[in-house]
């Protein structure tokens, strides 16, 4: 037993030693192995100070996870906890995978991909991360749960037991039960977000707002023998607080979300336990969502409502005291055109009064909008981005601009790491290998960073334009797909502009 112990705490001090990197009050990690000791650094600082884990771009793979305890080799420490208030977990970028689309302009990727594969399927043993504590910031990296889905098949990315919570730029990828929120007066913040799954992919209890994320019905034909057959339910709240104006009482709120479908058909919700309420708001459809909305209206023996739109029975949600409370407002295709039902009055057999109109009109929505909602949070103010607004070159001596305070700042050259500074720094000498561009990010004050400016570049226009015939080739009608174009004033430009722009950080010529 005493060799045992003197193995486990040189393993422990070997796993330290390899997050010995912090940078500017961050702690630079690698790999998984390095993740994972940079997480239990975190957990043995209880002064109640935030605390930053960059995670450079990578495979951050958590492998085969043994999850029951019947199981031979069971390995319960198999996954990490965030056991302390105020962790901030930033990414370098994320990293597509599976049906998350790669770039439009096929170029090798870069990004952060955290992902593990369960041995069996379980809604509260399977996220390789679960989070215990308050004031959790998560930005700019991609969990991928590895268990593919056959019949029940809970797989979750991201498990979260604590409380206000906020990820911004974050890809979760599962099939079933993708997100669960698992706090009972909890509340937690997503924003500009790429959430996908097939099976009540958004689960739980608490408060729950989506702001601007994209939600994205799988396809489980690549793991169902019954191809395209699979109904995609995007959501299953828990509400377990009966007031709506107590935490914890709102439920899941959608806030201009765009959603998409790659199944035959699907729902926006179903009810699960509690006083399960939602409300999808200015919600945009893309065209494959609009058409495969409702039941299967393919088959003739489908004798349900084709108008359905949201489970009418839930789950487990039977006692005629609770009761569903599932709401609309201005769902629109992808035009801009609202595609709302004028009424779509609805009878829930978990209702207490069994009947009642979904569709809100515009006088009901301001107690959906963010601000009431979370009367004493800003979640948006604080996961904002800071822009840096001029990088300059000179030799080796890299100078930049920002217009309001920064955390700190992240040096890139061709989107590769290669430093932090301190907030009150504006310059860098860097050691100019090749002929890679450098880029700086301005990180805000939960330590996530912002957009690239590239050297040569500013936000009012550009400081160095080198041209040359050969860039011709790269006009604006060879590049289609490849992102937004901008004018040397920093001025969005359409597909007819003539002259220089810039796409994608890059200087463009369009004949």
């Amino acid at each position: 037993m005493k060799n045992k112990a003197l193995i486990l705490s040189a393993s422990l001090c070997s796993m330290l030693t390899a997050t010995a990197q912090q940078v500017n009050d961050y702690i630079i990690v690698g790999n998984k192995d390095e993740l994972r000791a940079a997480i239990k650094q975190v957990n043995a600082n209880t002064s109640g100070n935030r605390q930053f884990i960059f995670m450079k771009n990578g495979d951050y793979d958590y492998g085969t996870y043994y999850n029951y305890k019947n199981y031979s080799s069971y390995d319960p420490l198999g996954r990490d906890t965030i056991k302390v208030d105020n962790v901030s977990l930033i990414g370098q970028r994320a990293r597509h995978s599976g049906n998350n689309p790669a770039p439009a302009d096929g170029s090798t990727e870069k990004g952060v991909l955290i992902h593990i594969k369960p041995t069996k399927e379980d809604l509260s043993t399977t996220a390789p991360i679960v989070n215990q504590g308050s004031g959790c910031y998560l930005q700019d990296f991609t969990i991928e749960n590895d268990f593919k889905i056959s019949g029940t098949a809970r797989a979750c990315c991201w498990h979260d037991d604590g409380n206000h919570t906020i990820g911004k730029n974050v890809c979760l990828l599962s099939y079933q039960d993708t997100y669960y929120a698992h706090k009972a007066d909890g509340q937690f913040y997503w924003e500009t977000s790429d959430l996908r799954g097939s099976v009540d992919f958004l689960c739980g209890n608490g408060d729950v707002f989506f702001n601007k994320c994209k939600l994205v019905n799988r396809d489980r034909q690549p793991y169902d023998k019954y191809t395209h057959q699979g109904e995609a339910t995007l959501s299953a709240p828990y509400t377990q607080v009966e007031d709506f104006n107590q935490p914890g009482g709102h439920g899941f709120i959608f806030m201009d979300c765009t959603i998409d479908c790659e199944s035959s058909i699907w729902i926006f919700g179903r009810g699960w336990r509690g006083w399960p309420k939602e409300a999808f708001i200015n919600t945009t459809l893309t065209e494959q969502a609009r058409l495969r909305l409702g039941t299967n209206q393919t088959d003739p023996k489908n004798k349900e409502d084709k108008t359905k739109r949201v489970s009418l029975t839930g789950m487990q949600t039977t006692d005629d005291s609770h009761y569903m409370q599932f709401y609309e407002y201005n769902t629109m295709d992808e035009n801009g055109n609202n595609i709302t039902p004028e009424t779509n009055v609805l009878t829930f057999k978990a209702h207490d009064s069994g009947t009642y109109e979904t569709v809100l009109q515009a006088s009901e929505i301001d107690k959906y909008q963010l601000r009431n909602v979370y009367t004493d949070w800003t979640p948006d103010v604080e996961c904002r981005q800071i822009a840096v607004t001029s990088v300059t070159r000179s030799g080796n001596s890299l100078s930049w601009t920002v217009g309001e305070p920064a955390k700190a700042f992240l040096i890139e050259q061709d989107g590769d790491f290669v430093t932090i500074v301190a907030g009150t720094e504006n310059q860098y000498n860097v050691n100019a290998n090749g002929n890679g561009k450098f880029t700086v990010r301005a990180a805000n004050m939960m330590g996530g960073f912002g957009e690239p400016m590239e050297e040569g570049n500013s936000a009012t226009g550009i400081i160095n334009v080198n041209v040359n015939d050969n860039e011709n080739e790269n006009s604006l009608s060879h590049r289609e797909g490849w992102g937004e174009s901008y004018n040397l004033a920093g001025q969005k430009v359409g597909n007819g502009y003539k002259g220089i722009s810039i796409v994608n950080g890059k200087k463009v010529i369009n004949n």
